[in-house]
């Protein structure tokens, strides 16, 4: 155990951070080298059980979820703090970048930056960036696959045609 001016506290164990408190609050906790828990300014902000991210929360809210090691999805109006909070990503002219806002925007429903979706497959056909999003919208709501399906219509003579063909099977699939 370690402590400097009365303030931080760190138990190391066989060479391992085990525990770590600043100003007589637990910061973070580790059990067999992974971290437990961490707290900032002394309210819960994330929980790791066996390794995965079970909860996070941001500005003592619940932001995201986690469930058997898969995303469930971020509380409701999240996505939208996040592409305040985060402009350079929510609003990226990377592909990359985009690909994955759009993933949570469909993930999430946030249907208000749906546009960004339709605006991004509209502005480039690389099988890379268009399947994802496919797979992502025809897996969402009613209104995510509406979007694919119109989308789809508008951009289909742009792609080429393998993807064309990929697409029209995650859209309208044989046997449905």
């Amino acid at each position: 155990m370690l402590t400097v001016a009365g303030r931080l506290v760190m138990l190391k164990v066989a060479g391992r951070l085990v525990m770590l408190k600043v100003g007589g609050r637990l910061v973070m906790l580790k059990v067999g080298g992974r971290r437990v828990m961490l707290k900032v300014a002394g309210r819960l902000a994330m929980l790791n059980v066996g390794g995965r991210l079970a909860m996070l929360k941001v500005a003592g809210r619940l932001a995201m979820l986690k469930g058997g090691g898969r995303r469930v999805m971020l509380v409701p109006g999240n996505v939208k703090k996040l592409g305040e909070t985060y402009p350079k990503i929510s609003n990226a002219q990377n592909a990359e970048l985009r690909l994955r806002w759009g993933q949570i925007v469909l993930k999430n429903d946030h249907q208000e930056d749906f546009w960004k979706v339709r605006d991004f497959l509209h502005s480039q056909g690389k099988q890379k960036y268009t399947l994802p999003l496919y797979h992502a919208m025809m897996g969402g709501s009613e209104a995510a696959q509406t979007l694919a399906k119109e989308t789809f219509a508008a951009t289909a003579s742009q792609l080429h045609s393998n993807v064309v063909h990929y697409v029209q099977q995650i859209v309208a699939p044989l046997g449905r």
